[in-house]
């Protein structure tokens, strides 16, 4: 049971608070793994396309997904190199 809390910790906490971006990125990974795996079995169980644009939204939450994360990991760099200029100048 700790290994969870450690894994949710390690992951969706940044310095010990509940960060935004990690909680919506989460979020929408989940949600786009639920509806792709939707959209695959509709169409297998009911042998008919259920909604033309339902791979139009997949699609679309993925990109936003990707973008999302390469902000953040942008934001990390952006970081680390203000702290390492910092330290050089100070």
């Amino acid at each position: 049971m700790s290994t969870i809390k450690n894994i949710i910790n390690d992951t969706l906490k940044s310095r010990g608070k509940w960060s935004m971006k990690r909680l919506t990125i989460f979020l929408v990974l989940f949600l786009t793994l639920f509806l792709g795996a939707f959209i695959v079995l509709s169409d297998l169980v009911l042998k008919v396309e259920v909604n033309k644009w339902a791979s139009g939204v997949f699609d679309s939450l993925l990109l936003f997904l990707a973008t999302l994360m390469g902000v953040t990991e942008f934001g990390k760099k952006m970081t680390n190199k203000e702290t390492k200029t910092e330290e050089i100048d100070g």
